[in-house]
């Protein structure tokens, strides 16, 4: 995929100020997948 980056983000940067998916991980009672707690903006 070709995305346009016109304002020169870097990976990642391009997000919102909320809870984030690891937020909500840190929470869950139940053990979490290590796979789920990786980050990759490629």
């Amino acid at each position: 995929m070709n995305i346009e980056n016109p304002k020169g983000l870097k990976p990642g940067e391009a997000r919102c100020e909320s809870e984030t998916v690891q937020d909500i991980l840190d929470r869950d009672t139940r053990p979490i997948p290590e796979v789920l707690r990786e980050q990759n903006y490629a």
